[in-house]
Order: C-alpha cells, then sequence, then structure tokens
C-alpha cells in the first residue's frame, strides 16, 4: 500500500524549482526560435523573440482563463442556472500569468531592441 501523505518543501525549494522551471522554458523556446529562424530565413533574434513571444501569450491566455475568477455554471432550484464567483484564489493561474507577461516581455524586448 502506498502512503499518501505529501511532502511540504520549503519557500526556497520552491522557488529554485519554479526557476528551473521557467529556465527550461526560456531555452525551449531558444531553440524553437532557432527553428524558426533556420526555417523562414530570419534573424535569429528575431526568431528567438518571436518564438518567446507567442509562449507568453499561450500562458497568459491559460493563466487568464483557469483564473478567471468564476465557476462553471450551476442549475440551483431555488435560483434557476447562474455563474458565481469563486472564494478561493487559483495561485498555478496567477504563476501562469505572471510567467506569461515575463516571457512576453523577454520575447518583445529582444524583437524590438535588438530585431
Amino acid at each position: 500500500m502506498e502512503s499518501t501523505h505529501r511532502v511540504q518543501l520549503s519557500r526556497r525549494q520552491l522557488l529554485q524549482d519554479r526557476v528551473a522551471l521557467f529556465a527550461i522554458g526560456l531555452a525551449a523556446g531558444v531553440a524553437i526560435g532557432l527553428l524558426i529562424s533556420y526555417i523562414w530565413d530570419l534573424a535569429v533574434i528575431d526568431g528567438v523573440g518571436l518564438s518567446v513571444g507567442v509562449i507568453g501569450a499561450v500562458l497568459l491566455a491559460t493563466g487568464g482563463a483557469s483564473g478567471g475568477g468564476y465557476r462553471r455554471m450551476h442549475l440551483d432550484s431555488q435560483e434557476g442556472a447562474r455563474i458565481s464567483p469563486r472564494a478561493e484564489v487559483n495561485p498555478k493561474a496567477m504563476r501562469q500569468v505572471a510567467s506569461g507577461f515575463a516571457y512576453l516581455g523577454i520575447g518583445l524586448g529582444l524583437s524590438l531592441m535588438f530585431g
């Protein structure tokens, strides 16, 4: 039988994991940008800026959609169909939106400053 308890990580370990995950995403964006620049004969910096910016836009959209503050519509016998606001904050969605802003800023910054 498996244990069902969770291991609590310290804030420092969580921050290190999140920074590492952000760096992996940035490295993937650079690799995709290199491929884009090779395929469409763009400057490398433009391809990297484009791919990192698109990753940022996708993270913004997914984080905003999952943490939009509303639950699904449900039926109550007294009130009929209604949408109720969420009482809790979704930290995963907040991290996605923050990462999306960072990736988008990096991608636009690379394209505008060096492209």
